[in-house]
């Protein structure tokens, strides 16, 4: 991978229990062209290359 960027959420968020929650990400691309990236299922689908990190409640 040439380029990186990290994802994540400048807005303080609620969180419902009964989902799993993106919490913070990393992108990378090998064509050294990084696109605007949020953590919607939409903005993700684009992306070559991303690590996710997702925050699940259990009982």
């Amino acid at each position: 991978m040439t380029a990186w960027s990290l994802i994540y959420n400048h807005e303080p968020r609620t969180f419902i229990a009964e989902k799993s929650v993106y919490v913070w990400g990393m992108q990378a691309t090998s064509t050294n062209q990084i696109q605007t990236a949020d953590l919607s299922q939409e903005s993700l689908s684009r992306l070559e290359w991303a690590i996710i990190f997702t925050l699940q409640f259990e009982d």
